[in-house]
């Protein structure tokens, strides 16, 4: 079995723990993360829920709703680029629609915190470098999509 295969194998365990993942893909403490040992705690915490949800037979095949309100610069764009990157890395055909208040707010904000992550996560070799973001018909809407690692 090559690295490329290992990693995959690996990566897929964690399709019902994106804490994990998260924990796994992303390079704590070293370039860009250096000040980073993790996830902030709210984020760990949103990671968490979600792990329950999936883990759970009688939820994990219904939708998981999680809303985070607050105010500018808790990063919560880098929260969306991280669980993109776990989604689209260990659930296979998957979509991930990202929306924002304004299509300059997609485009200058939300979209390089996202690019960000998908930089920074385990799964950048090959064509899953970068997400692709492709408009759709609907306004502040983009979605992304790629092939199963």
């Amino acid at each position: 079995m090559n690295l490329k295969q290992q990693l995959a194998e690996e990566i897929a365990g964690f399709t019902r723990d994106p804490l994990g993942y998260c924990s796994f893909a992303f390079p704590w403490g070293e370039g860009d993360l250096s000040n980073s040992t993790g996830p902030y705690i709210w984020q760990s915490d949103v990671l968490r829920y979600i792990t329950g949800h999936l883990q759970n037979p009688r939820t994990q095949y219904t939708p998981c709703l999680v809303s985070v309100s607050s105010g500018h610069g808790i990063r919560k764009s880098g929260f969306v680029g991280m669980i993109s990157q776990w989604a689209m890395s260990t659930c296979e055909g998957c979509r991930v629609v990202i929306t924002a208040n304004s299509d300059p707010q997609l485009r200058t904000k939300t979209w390089p915190e996202v690019s960000k992550w998908f930089r920074l996560g385990s799964t950048k070799t090959g064509s899953r470098s970068k997400p692709n973001p492709l408009r759709s018909k609907t306004r502040n809407t983009s979605v992304l999509g790629a092939p199963t690692v």
